[in-house]
C-alpha cells in the first residue's frame, strides 16, 4: 500500500509542495467555505420567511375584515326599511331620478363601513326584476347594466337556492363595447321582506384592487397571489411575475401543514410563503425575489471570500519563498532571461547576489541588452524621421487647379459685385493659405478644422453659383477633439468636383461628426451622380490623389487605427474616416484675427 502511494507522489519538489498545499489547506478550507455559504442562504431564507409570514397574516386579517364588512352591509340592506321604501317609490314612480335615489343610498351605506368598503360594490334586484347598483354606469340609471345585473342575480339566486353563499367570479367593469373584467369575491343573498317580496342582493369584493392595495402598503415590494383549492391563480398583484407550475403543489401542502416554513425554487430566485383561508377555501401566496436582498448577501459572501483569498495568498507566498530558497541561482537566471525576451530586452539582471562564473555571465548578458537596445533605438529614430519627412511632403501638397480657379473667380466677383463679397472671399482664402503654410501642428481642434471647412465651402459656393449647400451635424462635447489638419477639406472637395458638379441645383453635402466608444467617426455624404453612374475615368478620379493623400496621412498618424472607407450609394457617395477619439483642453484662449 505504501509503495503505491509513493509511486503516485510527484518526483519534483515544487509539485510535492503544491500537492501538499492542496491536501492539507485548500480542500478542507474549501469545504468550510461551501458550508458557510449554505449557512448564509439558510439564515437569509429564514429571515425573509419570518417577515413574509407576518405580512400574510396581516393580509388574511384584512381580507376577513372586508368579508365581514360585506356580510354586515348585506344584512343591513335587508333590514333597512328606508331602502325598501325607496325601492317601492322607484317602482311606483319609475324613472332615472327614483333609481338614482336608491343608488345614492347604497353609496351612502359604503361610507358607513369605511375604509374596508372601498373595495365593495353592491347590487339589489327586486322580485319584479328592477335592479339597483353602486357600480359606476350610464347617466340614465336605467341602461343595459341594470338589465344585465337583474339577469345575473336571478340566475345565481333562483328560488330554493341557499340564502347566503360566497363565490369567486369575474365581473364586468363598466359599460365598454367589450367590457374589461376583474376578479371579485361575491356574497349572494336571497331574503324575503315583510310584504312577501323576495330581494336578491350581491356584495362584490374587488380582489384585484384589494390585493394590489395590500401589496403597495408593504414597504418591501414583492408579488402576491390568491389561489383557489386547485392551485389556479385567481388574482395577482404584479402581472410581471410568473409562478413555476411545478412548485404550486408544494405551496398548497406547505400552507396547510406548516404555514411558517418557506419554499425555495430550484433556481434560487424566489422564496415562497403561503397561508390558507378556510372561510373562502383559498390561499394567499407571497413570492419574494431574492434579488432584492442580493446586495446584502453579496456583501456577506464577499467578506467570507476575501478571508478565504487572504489565506490562499498567504500559503501561496510561503510556498513561493520555500521554492525560491531551495532552487539554484541558475533557475532565477533562466526566468530573468525569459522575461528579457518577453519585454523586448527592456530589462537588466541584478549583479549583487551572484558570484564567479554566474556574475560574468550576468555582466555579458547586460552588455548584450545595452547593445541591442541601442540598435533598436537608432532604428526607431531613423524610421520616425522618414515618416516625418514623408508626412510633411504629403501635407504640403496643394491642388493648383483649386488655387487657379479661386483666383479667377475672385477676379470675376470683383468686377461684377461689391467689395464686401470680395473681402469675405479673400478672408476665407487667407485662412486656408495660413493653415496650409503652418507645418508646426499635425493635429488641430475639431472646431478649428470646421472653421477652415466653412472658409473653403464659402469660396466654392461662389465658384459653383450656389448650386449646393453643406449641412453640419456635430455631436456635443467634441469641439476640442483632435483631428488631422486639412482632413475635412479633401472630402468635401471630392464631393463637389466629382459628384455635385454634374447637378445644376439641389446639391447637398452632409458632414456628420460623432463619437462611438473610443473612436471618432467623420462622415461626408453627398447626393451627386453616385459612384455606380460615373464614367470609368470619372470614377477613377474620384478616388484619386485627394483621398489617397488623406489615407496615407491617417496611416502615418494612427497606424492601423486610422481608416478611410468609401461607401457606394445609389445616389451620391459616402466617405467615412475612423480615428481614435482624442479629447484635449485648449492650451491658450482662442484669438479671432481677421486677415
Amino acid at each position: 500500500m505504501f509503495q503505491r502511494v509513493r509511486r503516485l507522489w510527484p518526483a519534483k519538489l515544487q509539485n510535492r509542495i503544491f500537492l501538499s498545499f492542496l491536501l492539507v489547506i485548500f480542500f478542507p478550507f474549501s469545504i468550510m467555505q461551501i458550508h458557510n455559504y449554505n449557512q448564509i442562504e439558510t439564515i437569509i431564507g429564514a429571515k425573509i420567511s419570518e417577515q413574509n409570514v407576518t405580512q400574510l397574516n396581516q393580509m388574511k386579517f384584512q381580507l376577513e375584515e372586508v368579508r365581514q364588512t360585506a356580510l354586515n352591509s348585506v344584512l343591513q340592506m335587508e333590514r333597512d326599511t328606508s331602502i325598501r321604501e325607496l325601492m317601492v317609490q322607484a317602482h311606483n314612480s319609475p324613472g332615472a331620478e327614483s333609481t338614482r335615489m336608491v343608488e345614492e343610498k347604497l353609496d351612502a351605506m359604503k361610507s358607513t363601513f369605511l375604509p374596508n368598503s372601498v373595495f365593495i360594490q353592491y347590487a339589489l334586484v327586486q322580485e319584479n326584476g328592477e335592479a339597483f347598483t353602486s357600480l359606476p354606469h350610464a347617466e340614465n340609471y336605467e341602461g343595459p347594466l341594470h338589465a344585465q345585473l337583474a339577469g345575473e342575480l336571478t340566475a345565481k339566486l333562483p328560488f330554493g337556492s341557499p340564502l347566503l353563499k360566497w363565490e369567486f367570479e369575474q365581473a364586468r367593469n363598466g359599460l365598454q363595447p367589450e367590457p374589461a373584467t376583474k376578479n371579485v369575491l361575491s356574497l349572494y343573498s336571497l331574503s324575503q321582506a315583510a310584504d312577501g317580496d323576495w330581494l336578491r342582493a350581491r356584495a362584490s369584493i374587488d380582489i384585484d384592487g384589494w390585493l394590489r392595495n395590500s401589496a403597495n402598503s408593504i414597504q418591501i415590494k414583492q408579488n402576491y397571489y390568491v389561489l383557489d383549492q386547485q392551485g389556479a391563480i385567481i388574482s395577482q398583484s404584479n402581472p410581471g411575475f410568473v409562478m413555476n407550475p411545478l412548485i404550486k403543489s408544494k405551496i398548497l401542502n406547505q400552507a396547510k401543514e406548516s404555514p411558517n416554513d418557506y419554499i425555495l425554487d430550484k433556481s434560487g430566485t424566489f422564496v415562497y410563503n403561503a397561508i390558507f383561508l378556510p372561510s373562502i377555501s383559498s390561499y394567499v401566496v407571497s413570492q419574494f425575489p431574492l434579488d432584492f436582498f442580493f446586495g446584502d448577501i453579496q456583501a456577506l459572501k464577499q467578506r467570507v471570500f476575501s478571508t478565504y483569498l487572504l489565506f490562499i495568498a498567504f500559503f501561496i507566498g510561503i510556498s513561493f519563498l520555500t521554492l525560491t530558497t531551495l532552487t539554484r541561482p541558475l533557475r532565477l537566471l533562466e526566468v530573468r532571461m525569459k522575461e528579457a525576451a518577453e519585454k523586448r530586452m527592456n530589462i537588466k539582471l541584478s549583479e549583487e547576489p551572484h558570484r564567479g562564473e554566474i556574475l560574468s555571465f550576468v555582466r555579458a548578458f547586460n552588455g548584450m541588452v545595452d547593445d541591442v537596445t541601442g540598435l533598436i533605438g537608432q532604428l526607431k529614430l531613423e524610421e520616425r524621421q522618414k515618416e516625418a519627412i514623408r508626412f510633411q511632403m504629403l501635407l504640403n501638397q496643394m491642388n493648383p487647379h483649386f488655387l487657379l480657379n479661386t483666383i479667377n473667380m475672385i477676379k470675376w466677383n470683383a468686377s461684377n459685385s461689391g467689395d464686401d463679397t470680395t473681402a469675405e472671399m479673400c478672408k476665407a482664402l487667407a485662412k486656408l493659405l495660413e493653415s496650409s503654410l503652418n507645418t508646426d501642428k499635425d493635429l488641430v481642434f475639431l472646431h478649428e478644422e470646421l472653421k477652415l471647412l466653412h472658409s473653403y465651402v464659402y469660396i466654392q459656393s461662389f465658384r459653383y453659383d450656389h448650386r449646393f449647400e453643406v449641412q453640419y451635424e456635430v455631436q456635443t462635447g467634441l469641439d476640442y477633439a483632435l483631428v488631422p489638419k486639412l482632413s475635412l477639406q479633401p472630402l468635401v472637395e471630392n464631393a463637389i468636383q466629382h459628384g455635385l458638379v454634374y447637378r445644376k441645383q439641389g446639391g447637398i453635402i452632409r458632414v456628420n461628426v460623432a463619437s462611438e466608444g473610443h473612436l471618432l467617426i467623420i462622415d461626408v455624404q453627398d447626393n451627386g451622380v453616385g459612384m455606380q453612374k460615373q464614367q470609368p475615368e470619372v470614377h477613377r478620379v474620384r478616388k484619386g490623389i485627394g483621398l489617397s493623400n488623406l489615407r496615407e496621412r491617417l496611416s502615418l498618424l494612427y497606424k492601423q487605427d486610422g481608416k478611410l472607407h468609401l461607401i457606394p450609394l445609389e445616389e451620391g457617395a459616402h466617405v467615412r474616416i475612423t480615428i481614435p477619439l482624442l479629447l484635449s483642453n485648449p492650451y491658450q484662449p482662442e484669438q479671432n484675427v481677421d486677415r
